[in-house]
């Protein structure tokens, strides 16, 4: 990384900054991690992480320092639930570094091109990113916010931190969820002008992307912990996101789940999704026929409202 390193004069105070960023692209994150010392690379994502210097000291051998002004790590990788919770332990991937990392679930593609090309259009578009982006080299500062912006967040946040569950793997994550959204709301803002301000669109549209990140950290951290039920929640709530609108006949779902756990375990999950509020159970009338029939929906869960499945 401190090979890299860059320098620019900011703007605030006039004075020299340097940093030293690094992009990393890799297939598999456990791989880039390591099986065997999987807590050691994560402490050091996890120490790099806002630090004005990070200093290394060799003990063994030739003792040499090395010294990283501004480390700034970028990482882009791919993995699956059962990787993490293989080798990535529950206190290592619970903590520090979960807060300072975005999973994206990647839902099945449903429309399959055997011949992808790059159309006309796709090709203008990538070379605009790529000129658009040489200017934002240059940009750097401080990012004004608007008075919405100021009034829009400070009311999001003081609602959602008290709000916030403990004890779940999430929660780390939770706790820093206000850094990662002001993270992506700059991206977002700088990614319309180089004006270096933030409004409350840019705020609005930043929580819409974590809310969409929220929406599978049950998928994410399936199966971790002890309690084997956790990977039939796992089961149950993919069940119902395969249906129309989320929902089923309840005799329907009971019936799917037998194969997954016996009555008094699909007893204490229903009881367990219905204590978090993740679903919805409601008797209805058929218009029809006039029967009456039991539901199950999973619950939509509001913007700014934290995720208490995971």
């Amino acid at each position: 990384m401190s090979e890299n390193m860059r320098g620019f004069i900011e703007p605030a105070t006039k004075l020299p900054r340097t940093y030293c960023p690094l992009a990393v692209c890799v297939q598999e994150l456990t791989q880039f991690i390591g099986f065997a010392n999987a807590a050691h690379m994560l402490d050091f994502l996890t120490a790099i992480w806002e630090e004005e210097s990070y200093v290394y000291k060799t003990k063994n051998g030739e003792k040499k320092v090395i010294t990283i002004d501004g480390p700034y790590l970028t990482i882009l990788s791919g993995t699956t639930n059962k990787m993490i919770t293989k080798y990535l332990f529950d206190d290592v991937i619970s903590g520090g570094f979960t807060r300072r990392i975005i999973f994206v679930y990647s839902d099945a593609i449903n429309k399959a091109i055997a011949f992808p090309i790059i159309t006309p259009e796709m090709e203008a578009s990538m070379h605009a990113v790529k000129t658009y982006a040489l200017k934002l080299m240059t940009a750097c500062g401080e990012m004004a916010w608007s008075l919405d912006a100021i009034k829009f967040y400070t009311e999001w946040y003081e609602d959602f931190k008290p709000r916030i569950p403990a004890g779940r793997p999430s929660t780390p994550f939770l706790n820093s969820k206000h850094i990662q959204l002001l993270k992506i709301a700059t991206l977002i803002s700088l990614s319309e002008s180089m004006e270096m301000i933030l409004t409350k669109s840019h705020i609005e549209d930043g929580l819409a992307c974590l809310q969409v990140v929220e929406q599978h950290f049950h998928l994410v951290y399936a199966g971790m912990g002890r309690n084997d039920l956790d990977k039939v929640l796992q089961i149950a709530v993919k069940l119902l996101q395969s249906y129309p609108l989320n929902e089923m006949l309840y005799v329907d779902w009971i019936t799917h789940m037998y194969a997954q756990a016996n009555r008094s375990e699909i007893a204490e999950l229903l009881n367990h999704m219905a204590e978090t509020q993740m679903i919805n159970v409601a008797n209805r009338t058929d218009k029809k026929t006039g029967a009456v029939k039991k539901w199950i929906q999973l619950r939509k869960k509001e913007p700014n409202e934290p995720n208490f499945s995971a």
